[in-house]
């Protein structure tokens, strides 16, 4: 089933949760001067345009980045994300950057991105995006074969983002089958998971699942309303495995801060383990 399109959520309060750990994690692990490789299972089209049909039919980014933007007395770490943001070169108030181009930007020249995308139309655009950057190569391909095709990875070190639509159930169980096999291949891989709040069973049981691969991970979720079966998605969660020591620290102080500005009747959860 190829029928989701990111271009409706592009921007959106999941995505703030999702690409501010996405961005604490690669400035951390881009500190020291050492090979990294990013893989990104389910990449998306590289950029969004808030104009476009798609955005403007949901304005879901109405609630979250254009609300990040007008905010004042930002946490630094937020600060530090929305710098991230401006650095991929887009004007923010009319595109947005996905996940790839958020890591592209963090990454060195000596790095390198494996990138997965298997929509007709979103694969073209990633392709596109990335033209010219040699550091980068676009699959059009299945992100979970893709991302176990690229472990173990010669850099030794490896950041990965898992981010499936969940259309299906099956997703769920993918995702833990497949990170679980990718710990066998490479027990160091710093690995984000994201994941929906629609229903609540189903994230636990991900959870639960993930939380056994390691000793060593960080859950956080930013929850816009209480959770409700059959009514959407209420919320999002970040499961981060072997996660950078200050993740923690980082987000304890500014998700809170975080929930207020994109959902003030909304929660926020966070728990680690760190052995």
């Amino acid at each position: 089933m190829l029928s989701y399109r990111h271009a409706f959520h592009a921007g959106n309060h999941a995505d703030m949760l999702k690409h501010l750990v996405l961005s604490l994690c690669a400035d951390y692990l881009t500190r020291k001067d050492k090979p990294l490789v990013y893989v990104d299972t389910h990449a998306g089209a590289g950029a969004y345009r808030l104009s476009a049909a798609q955005a403007q039919k949901t304005k879901e980014f109405e609630t979250g980045i254009a609300r990040l933007l007008k905010a004042d007395r930002v946490p630094v770490e937020v600060q530090g994300f929305l710098d991230v943001l401006t650095g991929t070169g887009l004007d923010l108030n009319e595109l947005y950057p996905g996940s790839p181009t958020i890591a592209a930007s963090q990454l060195s020249p000596d790095h390198r991105l494996q990138l997965f995308e298997l929509h007709p139309n979103d694969f073209p655009a990633l392709e596109r995006h990335f033209h010219g950057d040699r550091r980068v190569r676009c699959y059009q391909r299945d992100g979970f074969e893709g991302l176990l095709s690229a472990m173990p990875p010669k850099e030794r070190r490896a950041l990965v983002l898992i981010d499936p639509p969940y259309e299906q159930k099956s997703d769920y169980d993918q995702v833990a089958d497949t990170l679980a096999t990718v710990t066998r291949k490479f027990q160091p891989v710093c690995a984000l998971v994201w994941y929906p709040i629609v229903q609540r069973e189903r994230s636990d049981t991900l959870v639960r699942k993930l939380k056994k691969l390691s000793k060593n991970w960080l859950q956080a979720e930013l929850n816009v309303s209480e959770d409700s079966s059959g009514y959407g998605m209420t919320g999002s969660g970040m499961f981060v495995l072997n996660p950078p020591y200050l993740l923690a620290e980082q987000l304890q102080r500014c998700l809170p801060w975080l929930t207020r500005q994109l959902a003030p009747e909304g929660f926020y959860r966070l728990d680690n383990k760190a052995d």
